[in-house]
């Protein structure tokens, strides 16, 4: 004869386990939101979305594809514009 208690208690330790297990992906995955496109990051620099995907696909911009789309996070856009930034001569000397 099969013990239900013992098989109760097997079925909710699984389910427990699975319950964390996704808690811990929610809070370890990014928040897709947070990322931009390229014609958001090309509308606040002033330039055009194909020069942005071409930064992008070239690597000067890191970005992931998903969905066969670009997206951006929003640091990179930040490391981007620091390392391409262009000094005033008065400002140097």
């Amino acid at each position: 004869m099969i013990d239900l208690r013992k098989q109760y208690t097997y079925i909710g330790f699984i389910n427990v386990i699975c319950y964390e297990y996704s808690e811990y992906c929610k809070m370890n995955e990014p928040e897709v939101s947070t990322y931009l496109s390229p014609d958001d990051v090309a509308d606040r620099l002033g330039v055009t979305g194909a020069m942005i995907r071409r930064h992008c696909l070239q690597g000067t911009i890191k970005a992931y594809k998903v969905g066969g789309r670009w997206r951006i996070p929003p640091e990179e856009v930040h490391s981007f514009v620091k390392s391409n930034q262009v000094h005033d001569k008065e400002s140097d000397s």
